[in-house]
Parts: C-alpha cells; structure tokens; sequence
C-alpha cells in the first residue's frame, strides 16, 4: 500500500511540474547575503569536483549517495526517476544530483525546486525564500519566495500533502550559480553550473 502511495503521489507531482505556471521571480544587483556554504566532494588533487565544461573555479556541490536521510516517515532516497539524493538538514532539505552534475537549459527558462522541512506545520507555515547568486561574471542575484506548505506531497510523508513547497527558480544567464534557501532560520546552500549549450 505505501509504495503505491509514493507512486501516485509521483504521478500527481510529474502532471503538476507539466501544468504549473512559474512563480515570479526579484531580480537585484545586491551582493550582500550571508550564506552557509555547502560542502564540496574534492577529486584527488584537491580541487572540487567539477561537471565537464565548468571551470574549476565553480565549486559544485556533489554530496555522493549518502548525503542526508530524512526524517522516518520519508523514504531513504528520492524516486529513481529523478536520479537525485536528499540534501540538507532535519530543518530543511531539498534533492540534488550526487555529483553535482546540474547543467540544464531549465534553469535558463525556470526550474522547479522541491523544499521540505520537519519544522512545518500548517499552522504556522512561513515563507520558503531560495535567492540565486551568480558566482562568475555578473553580480546577479535572484530570489523567489511561496508561502511553506504550497505545493503537494509527492512522496507521502506526512498525513497532509502540504508539507513539501515547490518553489520555481529562473536563473537568467549561464554560469556558476549558488543557490541559499532559508526557512524559519534554517539555512542551507548549493552549488551549481548552468549551460546554455
């Protein structure tokens, strides 16, 4: 019964990612933010792991498979189809590529960022806020923020299908991007390359 839960729930997620209208998004030349940066694999040379065609001054995030497991009532790892691992803290979590390996037109025309947290509660949702900085070239910053809780739960875990936010990101150029979420002050970071190629 749970895995046809979860598969449903996928199912729903996949129409939804096909039919939703992207959030609008901030943009500003504002370069101050604080930030908690993410923790890089590093190859043998000590230089961090890199995606062909990023330079090596792009410090991509690529936790490996064992990054986070979240609390009990999610499943160890996202579905396979997205080829992701869980990455984050109890307080807030998100999933990205193992190795980092981000390079999408996507996020040239909005990608879809999936955020869930053991903190939220229907109650007293609060704001998921993601802000986007350009780290080579421009000093571009983006931000998009939607209320907690906006979005469904494709993988079931909590009673409620509210407790995943679905926050849609456009990154207007090319390039090494860190992308900060913060909620309720739990703050985490990641880095990614975006090719237009």
């Amino acid at each position: 019964m749970h895995k046809k839960n979860w598969q449903l729930g996928l199912a729903i997620l996949l129409m939804a990612a096909c039919t939703a209208e992207p959030d609008a998004t901030a943009l500003s030349d504002t370069t101050t933010t604080t930030r908690v940066h993410a923790s890089t694999t590093l190859a043998e040379d000590g230089v961090p792991a890199a995606l062909a065609g990023a330079p090596e001054a792009c410090p991509l995030t690529a936790p490996g498979r064992n990054a986070f497991t979240p609390a009990s009532e999610a499943p160890d790892d996202p579905p396979d189809v997205y080829d992701e691992v869980w990455y984050g803290t109890p307080a807030l979590w998100t999933m990205i590529d193992p190795e980092g390996e981000i390079n999408s037109k996507r996020w040239l025309s909005g990608d879809k960022t999936f955020w869930w947290s053991e903190n939220y509660s229907p109650g007293d949702p609060g704001v998921i806020t993601v802000t986007a900085q350009h780290l080579n070239g421009s000093a571009l910053t983006v931000e998009a923020s939607k209320p907690a809780g906006s979005g469904f739960n494709p993988f079931m875990l909590a009673p409620t299908h509210e407790s995943v936010t679905v926050v849609v990101v456009v990154l207007p150029e090319s390039g090494c991007w860190e992308l900060t979420a913060d909620y309720k002050g739990a703050v985490i970071s990641y880095v990614v390359w975006v090719d237009n190629n």
